[in-house]
């Protein structure tokens, strides 16, 4: 959640696992 405060905490999952 840190550093991307335009997203949510599961929004941020969601974007890692969509670029790993």
């Amino acid at each position: 959640g840190s550093g991307r405060p335009k997203m949510s905490e599961d929004d941020v999952i969601s974007y890692f696992f969509l670029i790993d």
